[in-house]
């Protein structure tokens, strides 16, 4: 027999007598209680320190224990010759958690349904992995998890199952071992993410104390968000050679949770129960999202984030997702869907991605705010003489603003294109829809970041207003204020009834205003030589300038804000125009007009305060 087979094999006699031996021990000491195996509980923390983790910094703190017996195997493997893979050595399935092998081959990826939706091909990859059980919904880790048999005690922090968000830089490690081809899969996932969104994946850095873990520990999983420390990004091999299924959990150490988990789930899709075994019933919870639900963003049912219609069927092969739209079908694996990036894009500010936007569609029933790309609050209750809400617009609903005390604050953005010119390396562009009720109110600020002062500048910004002289025609004029120069436009027209306006800007094309997509035949002028002027005022404001000043009346309709920064050309305004801040969403994706008829117009006023 060969020298280095006869140390192969004596080295895995030996690792497995001291596995035997610590099982017995284990089950000698606590019987009946399912935990990882360890051989020597007394060297933990140094373990752990060793392996740069702790037990906040692991997803588990009861695998952080079998890092124990880990290592102790590998003082057994000093030589190198035996090499005990990593899916083995973590998994929670005692028939891989016992195997050793010689090399890192992967085991035989389970055979998946190639049309079926990423969820469904996850759950059934990790229940042969036998790791659901370590899972919510099918693939999702939440922190501080306790397995204990088959029931599952979670203590949810503050934020439940979200955690936070990352930076605009995401660190990521894979773990040693992790096979060269699944690497590159998924950094080519990554620069897929990369593409659509301001986001970037950066391999850590020693001074990076929060990163992914990149392996095969349990299946196809991953915590929702970020929760600090050395997170664990579980992608097997079943996952990565499908791109949608590693961006599907990519996505949730984003921030995303499965679509069929959204709190207006049930105005979009009905759940069979029936059909779903009472221990999996937990996986078609719904509950909140603090990152993604202040957007308001349309149902997906094409969602990479999505369930398939028969996951957790009690027969594999029952509905248990109906669409309320027949013609809809639920998930897929190609990729992230357009909401699903526009989704990513608003939650991290990527707005040379994405837009603004403030459809003026929904209030959120919690809190009462007005849902859009920041909250809309409107004045204290302090003052009783004004409307403030959502009434019928041009499409779905609108924002309603009436009498001297009515204004709608978007949010203050100090330092942002979104009210400050200078900020705008890529140019600007405000487009709404928008209708006066009382056309002798005069002057109406519709959008403003500005405050006006005469003769000398004091606060760039933008003001886009509606003016009725005593005697002449009603114009939208602009005005923009930039650190050392000031522009001007204006438009004619009558606004008593729905009229699209757009202004853009860029320091080559200037201010531009159209007026239901044609642009104005005035020119932008000069407005003041002032230099060096401060962005004093960081609001953003509908129905007054910025410093609220009570003296300025409002009566007026606004719908369906979008501002974009950066430039958008004149085919995308008509686009924005008819088809809305998302025109370029494929008709397949979305909640295929079933948003229209959930949310529908309101017959009357619906006042917040």
């Amino acid at each position: 027999m060969p020298i280095k087979s006869y140390w192969r094999i004596t080295i895995g006699i030996l690792a497995l007598v001291a596995l035997t031996y610590a099982k017995k021990s284990l089950k000698k000491n606590n019987p009946g209680v399912i935990q990882p195996l360890f051989l020597d509980a007394s060297n933990m923390a140094n373990i752990m320190s060793a392996h740069g983790i702790s037990s906040k910094m692991s997803v588990y703190y009861l695998f952080a224990l079998e890092l124990v017996m880990q290592a102790n195997i590998v003082q057994q493997v000093q030589s190198g010759e035996l090499i005990p893979y990593n899916h083995f050595m973590y998994s929670t399935s005692p028939t891989y958690r016992y195997m050793v092998h010689s090399t890192y081959d992967e085991p035989q990826p389970p055979i998946l349904d190639p049309l079926a939706p990423a969820m469904a091909n996850i759950y059934e990859g990790n229940s042969e992995r036998q790791v659901l059980n370590n899972v919510i919904e099918g693939d999702i880790l939440v922190p501080d998890t306790v397995m204990m048999g088959t029931r599952k005690k979670r203590s949810l922090g503050a934020f439940g199952i979200a955690g936070n968000l990352w930076g605009s830089t995401i660190p990521y490690k894979f773990v040693t071992g992790y096979p060269t081809a699944s690497q590159t899969k998924v950094r080519n996932a990554m620069d897929t993410i990369e593409s659509k969104t301001c986001l970037t994946f950066a391999t850590k850095l020693s001074s990076d104390v929060d990163y992914l873990s990149i392996g095969s520990l349990t299946g196809c999983s991953s915590s929702i968000g970020k929760h600090g420390g050395a997170q664990l990004l579980s992608l097997d091999n079943f996952c990565v050679d499908t791109e949608g299924i590693i961006i599907h959990e990519l996505f949730h150490a984003l921030g995303l949770h499965h679509t069929h988990s959204r709190l207006d789930r049930n105005s979009y899709v009905s759940v069979d129960t029936t059909k779903v075994d009472s221990t999996n019933l937990v996986h078609f919870d719904i509950h909140a999202n603090q990152h993604a639900d202040p957007f308001g963003i349309e149902y997906d049912y094409q969602s990479v984030m999505h369930y398939g219609k028969i996951d957790y069927s009690t027969d594999g092969v029952s509905t248990v997702i109906n669409p309320n739209v027949s013609t809809a079908s639920l998930g897929q694996r190609t990729g992230g869907s357009f909401l699903d990036y526009t989704q990513i894009n608003l939650m991290y500010g990527c707005y040379d991605e994405t837009p603004h936007s403030w459809p003026m569609d929904e209030i959120n029933a919690v809190d009462e705010i007005i849902v859009g790309t920041t909250e809309i609050t409107g004045p204290d209750n302090s003052h009783i003489n004004f409307k403030f809400g959502l009434d019928a617009g041009n499409t779905l609903n609108a924002l309603r603003l009436q009498t001297t005390y009515a204004y709608a604050d978007l949010g203050s953005h100090p330092g942002k294109c979104v009210v400050d010119p200078d900020e705008c390396s890529n140019g600007f562009s405000a487009l709404f829809w928008f209708k006066v009720v009382d056309a002798t109110v005069t002057p109406q600020h519709l959008l403003s970041s500005h405050v006006y002062a005469s003769p000398t500048a004091t606060d760039r910004g933008f003001d886009i207003k509606y003016v009725k002289p005593v005697s002449g025609s009603q114009k939208v004029e602009v005005i923009y204020q930039l650190k050392d120069s000031c522009r001007a436009v204006f438009v004619l027209g009558t606004f008593t009834s729905w009229t699209h306006i757009a202004v853009t800007y860029s320091a080559t094309n200037d201010l531009k205003i159209y007026k239901d997509g044609t642009a104005s035949l005035f020119p932008a002028i000069s407005c003041g030589s002032t230099t060096n002027v401060a962005d004093s005022n960081s609001a953003l404001i509908i129905g007054k300038a910025p410093d609220l000043s009570s003296s300025q009346d409002v009566d007026l309709l606004i719908d369906d804000v979008v501002i974009w920064e950066k430039e958008v050309d004149s085919t995308t305004v008509g686009d924005i125009k008819d088809d809305g801040a998302y025109h370029d969403m494929p008709t397949t994706e979305g909640s295929l007009g079933q948003r229209a008829v959930v949310i529908g117009t309101v017959s009357s006023y619906t006042a917040v305060h």
